[in-house]
């Protein structure tokens, strides 16, 4: 289940069959790696959300994956349009505003 904040929490200890909860909030941030730097569309997620849905990945693991709060996770796309053909898996990238 994803829901707002103040209610993830309550509907996870109160409401039957709720597995998983996940907050989520949308936003903008300035990402850079190198010269490379990008207005890119975030999504902020609890670790939970990775149990809720499921996604092919190329690179890492479920299981780890978003354990560190600093890590994310990066589309295809957005991994090349960073990183260019250097393999992005444990590079640092930094968020700006």
């Amino acid at each position: 289940m994803v829901c707002a904040a103040v209610l993830s929490e309550t509907a996870a200890q109160t409401l039957p069959g709720i597995a998983h909860v996940s907050r989520i909030q949308f936003g903008y941030k300035l990402v850079s790696y190198r010269q490379n730097s990008f207005n890119l569309g975030a999504a902020f997620v609890d670790p939970g959300f990775l149990q809720i849905f499921d996604y092919k990945y190329l690179k890492g693991s479920p299981a780890s994956a978003l354990s560190d709060p600093g890590s994310v996770l990066l589309t295809a796309t957005t991994a090349k349009k960073l990183f260019g053909r250097t393999d992005p898996s444990n590079r640092k990238s930094y968020q700006m505003g």
